[in-house]
């Protein structure tokens, strides 16, 4: 990723400061495990039928298109894999279970 000019423009903090409201950190107790990143797209639109080529790449380039023309997105595409920031977390799946409110509307 080093020497990839799309990595360059995808690493973690430079789209958690661009989008933040898009990355999502995974924690265990008050220790980040894994993160996840969206980025916003204008999708579909009339010059835009079809979905990227070239996977993420095609997806960062079209986020920073759209960024830098202030294009209205309407799409919110997520990197398929969380990557985990803790190595002790690699390979352990666990089931989220989310708390019980009390008071909720059934």
């Amino acid at each position: 990723m080093q020497h990839d000019r799309i990595g360059t423009l995808t690493r973690a903090r430079r789209l958690a400061a661009r989008w933040p409201e898009y990355f999502l950190v995974v924690l265990d107790g008050d220790v980040p495990v894994a993160r996840a990143v969206s980025v916003p797209v204008a999708f579909p639109t009339p010059e835009r039928t079809e979905k990227p080529d070239h996977g993420w790449d095609g997806v960062i380039l079209r986020a920073v298109q759209d960024a830098l023309d202030n294009r209205p997105t309407t799409t919110l595409v997520t990197a398929c894999a969380p990557a985990p920031v803790t190595t002790g977390w690699v390979g352990r799946w666990h089931r989220y279970a989310p708390p019980a409110r009390s008071g909720a509307p059934n």
